[in-house]
């Protein structure tokens, strides 16, 4: 059977990522956490623990573990994101089945219970439209998108070297769909599967100056993405607040 690995970046993450430990059968994937924050406490001896030597960022974070890891298939997930040991199971003997010439993950139900992603074209001249999923496309068994959420996306191992990882030059935000346009021009797929669905916080803010703070981090590292895709300053600009700012059109 292909060898997986699950990935997590810790930033001062340590009680929720304990809960994941717990929740990991360790004879269907390696749990390895890339420290960010120089402050994590595995729960399991089993775990591995990679010392990022500071706060380098998601994706940089990310090609770490990866780097860590000889498993076939690479399972990215965040710590905030609700998941039981049944549907883990679910999500990992799908991905045994996936090419490896693809990017995949799970329907994400947002506060909402809606399953929000990205698509081609978009309006008003903006390159993405966001929308929540209608209930035909509920129930399909995997559903083409424009991109998978970082919150658990999965790939192969070969894919994502051949891809040459997440981008050194996003730091937060964005990595994700910048590493699916990237996929989608050489060929390989990315979609969506109905068969897993899970919850994901997002990081929810308690204060104004929280979400000031996300919505500048969010709206930076797209503008990031947008410019690494050769868009000009103005509409990378745009793009980029619309995708931070989470509405849906």
């Amino acid at each position: 059977m292909p060898k997986i690995s699950i990935i997590t970046v810790n930033y001062k993450s340590t009680p929720l990522i304990n809960e994941w430990e717990h929740k990991i059968d360790l004879t269907e994937a390696e749990y390895i956490v890339v420290d960010n924050s120089g402050d994590f406490v595995a729960a399991r001896a089993t775990t591995r623990v990679v010392d990022s030597g500071g706060n380098i960022g998601f994706g940089r974070a990310c090609n770490l573990g990866v780097e860590q890891s000889d498993a076939d298939i690479i399972v990215f997930a965040n710590p905030d994101l609700e998941l039981d040991g049944k549907q883990l199971s679910a999500f990992l003997e799908f991905s045994r089945a996936q090419s490896a010439h693809s990017i995949w993950g799970p329907f994400i139900r947002d506060g909402k219970g809606e399953v929000v992603s990205l698509f081609r074209p978009g309006r008003m001249g903006l390159v993405f439209s966001r929308r929540a999923l209608s209930d035909t496309e509920l129930v399909h068994a995997t559903l083409d998108t424009a991109y998978v959420s970082g919150a658990c996306l999965a790939t192969s191992r070969c894919l994502f070297r051949s891809l040459g990882g997440f981008s050194d030059e996003i730091f937060l935000y964005g990595e994700d769909l910048d590493l699916c346009l990237r996929a989608k021009m050489v060929g390989a797929s990315v979609c969506l599967t109905s068969g897993v669905e899970l919850k994901h916080s997002g990081g929810g803010s308690s204060t104004r100056f929280d979400r000031y703070k996300r919505l500048f981090r969010s709206t930076s590292g797209h503008y990031a993405l947008f410019r690494l895709h050769r868009y000009g300053p103005f509409r990378a600009a745009i793009n980029a607040l619309h995708l931070a700012s989470g509405r849906r059109f």
